[in-house]
C-alpha cells in the first residue's frame, strides 16, 4: 500500500473542512489488467514491430554480402630431440597475438591503395589445442580465399626469417641422416652380390660332392660284383675240394699206384692254397666295401651341409637383406616426411570460403528486430497508458 495525498486546486487556509484529503491506492499487478493493456495498445506494438522489421529488412537487402573464409592452422615443426619427438618454436598465443595486432597490414599496405580498408582477420584457439582458426569476411570468395593465402605466405616469410636457421640446421642433420642409411643400402646390395657368390660356389661345390659321391657309390657297386664272384668261386673250390677228399677217402680203400695218389693230393693242396687267397682277398674287399660306406656316408654328410649352407645364404639372400632393405628404405621415407614437415607454420586446412554469404545474419538480424520491436513497443505501450491515465494530474500540477 502507498500514500498518496490529493491536493486541491486552490490553497485555503487550514480549517476543519479543509483538511487535505488522503487516498489509498491499491499497488498489487493485475495480470488482467496488464494484458488488457497490451490488448488496448496493440496496433502501438505491431506499428513499432513492424517499423524496426522492416528497417532490418531494409540492411539485409542493402548491406553488402560478404563470404565467410576460413582457415586452420598450426606452429609448424622447427626440429626434433634425440628422442624424435617434434620441437614448435612458435607458441599459439603468439600466432593470435600477431593476427590480433594486425601485423599483416605492414605487409597488404604496401599493394593496397590508399584508403583501401583491409579486411580483419580473427584468430581464435581452444586452451586444450594448438590448432589456431582464422577467420574473415570478404565480399568476393574468391578473391577473399586469395587474400588469406596472401597473409598467411607473408606470415611464413616473416617466420622464415626468425626460425630459418634453426630449420636449415634440423635438415641437414635429416640429410647426414639419410646418406648413411644410404650407404647401409649399398652395403646390402654388396652383401647381396657376395651371398650369389657364394651360393655359386656352394653349387660347384655340390656337384662335385656329388660326382664324388656317385664314384664312391660305383666302386661300391663294382667292388660288391668282385665279392660276389669271389664268393662263387670260393664255393666251386671248396666243393672240389670237398670231392677231391671224398675221393681221397676212396682211393685209399682202394689199391691204386702211388703216381695217382701223388697227384690228387697235389690238387688237393694247389685247392686249400687258393681257397685261402680267395678268403684273403674277400676280406680285403670286404674292408674296402666297408671304407666306401664311410666315405659315403661322409659325403652325404657333406652334401646335406651344403645344401643347408645354400639355403642359409637362399634365406638371407631373398628374405633377410630384402627385410632390411625395406626397413632401411621406410627410415628414408620417415626422414624425408621429417624434412617436408619442417616449416614455422603448419597449415591445416587452406583457406576456403562459404558457398553462401555469411554476412548480414538476416536470420539472426530479422529476429533481433522483432525482439527489439516487440520489447519496445511493450515499454511504450506502459509508458503511454501511464501519460494517459495521468494527464489530467500532470496538467493540473505540471511543477508538482
Amino acid at each position: 500500500m502507498t500514500f498518496e495525498q490529493k491536493i486541491s486546486e486552490k490553497r485555503q487556509p487550514c480549517r476543519p473542512g479543509n483538511i487535505q484529503e488522503q487516498v489509498y491506492y491499491d499497488d498489487e499487478i493485475d495480470l488482467a489488467d496488464l494484458l488488457a493493456v497490451l490488448y488496448r495498445r496493440r496496433i502501438f506494438i505491431a506499428v513499432i514491430i513492424s517499423v524496426f522489421l522492416i528497417l532490418a529488412v531494409f540492411y539485409c537487402f542493402t548491406a553488402t554480402k560478404k563470404y565467410e573464409v576460413t582457415a586452420q592452422i598450426r606452429p609448424g615443426i622447427t626440429g626434433y630431440d634425440n628422442n624424435g619427438k617434434k620441437l614448435r618454436d612458435v607458441t599459439p598465443e603468439a600466432i593470435t597475438t600477431w593476427f590480433s595486432k594486425k601485423v599483416y597490414e605492414r605487409y597488404l599496405s604496401r599493394d593496397k591503395k590508399r584508403g583501401t580498408p583491409i579486411p580483419v582477420i580473427k584468430a581464435s584457439s581452444k586452451r586444450s589445442s594448438d590448432v589456431i582458426l582464422l577467420t574473415t569476411y570478404y565480399p568476393d570468395p574468391a578473391k577473399g580465399t586469395n587474400f588469406l593465402q596472401n597473409v598467411l605466405e607473408c606470415f611464413i616469410k616473416e617466420l622464415n626469417k626468425n626460425l630459418g636457421g634453426n630449420i636449415a640446421i634440423t635438415r641437414e642433420m635429416l640429410l647426414e641422416h639419410r646418406r648413411a642409411i644410404e650407404v647401409q643400402i649399398e652395403r646390402i646390395a654388396i652383401q647381396r652380390l657376395d651371398i650369389l657368390a657364394q651360393i655359386d660356389q656352394k653349387q660347384h661345390e655340390l656337384k662335385v660332392a656329388e660326382t664324388e659321391l656317385q664314384a664312391i657309390a660305383v666302386n661300391k657297386q663294382q667292388t660288391q660284383a668282385v665279392i660276389k664272384r669271389i664268393k662263387a668261386q670260393l664255393e666251386k673250390v671248396i666243393q672240389n675240394t670237398n670231392e677231391l677228399m671224398d675221393l681221397r677217402k676212396n682211393l685209399i680203400k682202394e689199391t691204386t699206384d702211388k703216381f695217382s695218389m701223388l697227384m690228387y693230393a697235389n690238387i688237393f693242396q694247389q685247392n686249400i692254397s687258393y681257397v685261402t687267397t680267395l678268403e684273403q682277398r674277400l676280406s680285403q674287399l670286404k674292408k674296402e666295401i666297408n671304407k666306401y660306406e664311410v666315405d659315403e656316408a661322409e659325403k652325404k654328410m657333406e652334401i646335406a651341409q651344403i645344401q643347408a649352407e645354400m639355403r642359409e645364404l637362399g634365406i638371407k639372400k631373398d628374405r633377410e637383406l630384402p627385410i632390411r632393405q625395406k626397413s632401411l628404405e621406410g627410415k628414408i621415407k620417415v626422414l624425408e616426411t621429417k624434412a617436408a614437415a619442417l616449416s614455422p607454420l603448419e597449415i591445416l586446412q587452406s583457406p576456403y570460403s562459404s558457398d553462401q554469404p555469411a554476412r548480414p545474419r538476416v536470420k539472426l538480424i530479422i529476429a533481433l528486430s522483432i525482439v527489439i520491436g516487440l520489447t519496445l513497443g511493450v515499454f511504450g505501450a506502459f509508458f503511454r497508458e501511464f501519460l494517459d491515465k495521468n494527464r489530467e494530474n500532470i496538467e493540473e500540477h505540471p511543477n508538482y
